[in-house]
Formats: structure tokens, C-alpha cells, sequence
């Protein structure tokens, strides 16, 4: 069975031979339908950024999302990756730790949801400020 898969994120890590070598990988397992960019962010750190879509046979997407995760140890900060699977959406968090995780996961949730807090009205504005503060106590 074939299944569709998008992505689209980007990512700091650390230049090492381990990094070289999962970049190289993924270019491999993600073919012709995927730009991978990799560029010097600073003498010591890389950015890579994929994004794409193609066709894939069903579970060979599993290596890409691994091969992603495989980037965490080296990342210098979270970033979340996000694409469509078969018309279903998905995401994944890579990250050194739980908490630099939390954090990317966040940041990513504010970015979504910040443009449309313009579109609020007073009242609703007011109900989601009652539920941050709830939610932070």
C-alpha cells in the first residue's frame, strides 16, 4: 500500500560526523520529492530544514521520522516538524530533552494560535484569559 506524506520544519543542530552522516541518510530515504537545505548557522552548528511531499510505500515513512529523532542529541534547541499522512495530519518533536521538547512544542502552539487571538471577540478574549490563568495554577 502507498502512502502520501508531506513535511515541512527545520532544525539546529551541532556539525559532527554523526550529523553528516544522518543528513545523508535522509536525502536517501526521502528521494526526489523533498528539498533537504543544510546550511552553516554558525561555525559550530548546522540548519537543516526539510520540506516536501512525495509517495511512499507503507511503513517506509517510519525511517524518516526515525532518522529525524535521530537528529535530538545534537539539536541546540526543539523544533517541531509537521506534515499530512494519507490526509491526516502529524507532528513530531525533535529535542535534546523533555523539556527543550516542551518548550519547541509550545512555541510552535503559540505561533499557530497567536494570529488568530486578533479575530477574538472581547468576551471570547476574556474566556481564553480565564483559561490560561486556570491553566497555570
Amino acid at each position: 500500500m502507498i502512502t502520501w506524506y508531506s513535511i515541512c520544519g527545520w532544525i539546529r543542530v551541532r556539525k559532527c560526523a554523526e550529523v553528516e552522516n544522518i543528513i545523508k541518510q535522509l536525502g536517501d530515504r526521502c528521494g526526489q520529492g523533498f528539498e533537504i537545505d543544510v546550511a552553516d548557522a554558525e561555525s559550530d552548528q548546522l540548519e537543516i530544514s526539510v520540506e516536501g511531499s512525495s509517495l511512499f510505500p507503507r511503513g517506509y515513512v517510519l525511517g524518516i521520522e526515525e532518522l529525524l529523532n535521530s537528529l535530538g542529541p545534537f539539536a541546540s534547541e526543539g523544533a517541531v516538524f509537521s506534515g499530512d499522512c494519507n490526509g491526516q495530519p502529524w507532528e513530531i518533536v525533535v529535542a535534546s530533552s523533555e523539556e527543550a521538547g516542551r518548550v519547541a512544542l509550545s512555541q510552535s502552539r503559540l505561533e499557530e494560535i497567536d494570529p488568530l487571538v486578533d479575530d477574538l471577540t472581547a468576551e471570547d478574549r476574556t474566556r481564553l484569559v480565564v483559561k490560561l490563568q486556570a491553566s497555570g495554577e
